[in-house]
């Protein structure tokens, strides 16, 4: 995991420069959070703006493969876009920050980790549930979920995970994955 944070470093410093908010989340989120697993990518959430694209790509040109054309395009249809570490070759998913209740109450909550933001514990488990069913049952989100829950017992918001659950959808997963835990 620590060379995905060190491939993301450049990304954020140019972040902080545009005065872009972000948060780290998917498989390094929950390696954090739980237990590790080796991955190649990187996912995070930013509140970019469009008017911020030339700003971004001209900041990060010696360290990313990034099409300031194909990120604006992604950003006015509300989508993600990649770039390329080009020294790890490590792929950094940006994901827009949605409108939805659920995202900016997520966004709202930050767990600093060697000086980089990212999404808390509850709500890697919450997201994790909705891309488990979203992929249609993907035992490596339920194992992700598994492993946060298994490393932060005892220090999780219930009434938080609970709550938003609800509002998501996922509330059956999270009571399926909480007993399953407990097994």
């Amino acid at each position: 995991m620590n060379e995905a944070l060190e491939a993301i470093r450049p990304l954020i410093a140019v972040f902080e420069r545009l005065g872009v908010s972000y948060r780290v989340g998917g498989s390094v989120a929950s390696s954090w959070h739980g237990i590790g697993r080796s991955t190649m990518d990187v996912d995070l959430t930013a509140n970019l703006e469009l008017s911020q694209v030339d700003s971004l790509v001209a900041g990060l040109q010696d360290a990313y493969y990034a099409d300031a054309e194909l990120i604006r395009e992604a950003l006015e249809h509300g989508q993600s876009f990649n770039l390329i570490h080009l020294e790890t070759y490590f792929k950094v998913d940006v994901f827009p920050l949605q409108a939805r209740e659920y995202e900016q109450r997520s966004f709202s909550r930050v767990v600093v980790v060697q000086q980089i933001n990212f999404v808390s514990a509850e709500d890697i488990i919450l997201k994790k549930l909705e891309w488990y069913r979203l992929s249609g049952g993907s035992e490596r989100q339920w194992r992700d979920v598994i492993g946060v829950l298994n490393i932060q017992q005892g220090k999780l918001d219930m009434a938080y995970l609970q709550h938003w659950a609800m509002e998501i959808g996922v509330s059956d997963l999270l009571e399926r994955v909480l007993e399953e835990g407990q097994a």
